[in-house]
């Protein structure tokens, strides 16, 4: 499939606002990591580094968890994969024909550490490979990470948000795009026309043109007097 046709399956699966609420979560769940460690221990930097990078994952997975149940994700029954009944042990979350999971790492655009559940989850992607060609598809699922990349220079900060598919290896993205580039992939709501024709019920088949009012009437809570109604009120 080409990789193009990736970023319309995840929108079409993937809600908007939720992405948005969980890129907001993150980023202010990875300063409240450091802010504690820094403000409330007395551990010389090296250790202090490495408790705000334990403490941001717990945190960052915890959110990641409330936001994705809040707006919908269903869990994997029993941990267990779709279609391939391969077991893994992160919280991720199932938004259609999408299982969306989240991970850190440090140079932008680079695909995170493996470990046994990202390379498990990874082999949904297996039909997605642009360099290979499949007859049969394994998987109806693919497997999405919003990845938080570190800022190196500030450890309360993020450098950067990515949505990316993983290669079935694991050794590198199949697609990927920054947050902010993705996020205009969603279609701007619309406004709805102030004129719409109906059609007309007579015999004739013609069309009556419905115009909206251009001067509604104010609307009067239950506890003030209604108001005389005038000829303008009129349609």
């Amino acid at each position: 499939m080409a990789n193009a046709l990736i970023g319309d399956i995840i929108t079409a699966n993937v809600p908007r606002d939720m992405l948005v609420d969980l890129a907001d979560e993150l980023r202010a769940r990875t300063a409240k990591a450091h802010e504690v460690v820094s403000e409330h221990t007395d551990l010389d930097p090296r250790r202090r580094n490495r408790a705000s990078g334990m403490l941001r994952f717990h945190l960052n997975e915890k959110g990641f968890e409330d936001i994705t149940q809040f707006h919908g994700g269903v869990p994997l029954l029993n941990g267990v994969l779709p279609d391939i009944e391969i077991a893994v042990f992160q919280p991720y979350k199932q938004f259609g024909n999408v299982l969306l999971g989240f991970a850190t790492a440090t140079e932008p655009g680079c695909a995170p550490a493996k470990n046994k559940s990202r390379q498990n989850a990874a082999q949904l992607n297996f039909d997605f490979m642009d360099t290979l060609e499949v007859e049969a598809k394994r998987s109806s699922t693919l497997f999405v990470l919003l990845v938080i990349y570190r800022d190196m220079a500030d450890p309360g900060k993020v450098a950067e948000i990515g949505v990316g598919v993983l290669a079935s290896d694991c050794t590198h993205f199949v697609f990927y795009e920054r947050f902010e580039g993705f996020i205009a992939r969603y279609a701007r709501p619309t406004e709805k026309p102030a004129v719409r024709r109906e059609l007309d019920a007579d015999v004739d088949g013609s069309e009556k043109l419905v115009v909206l009012k251009t001067n509604p009437r104010r609307y009067t809570p239950p506890e003030e007097p209604e108001e005389p109604s005038s000829s303008e009120d009129e349609v």
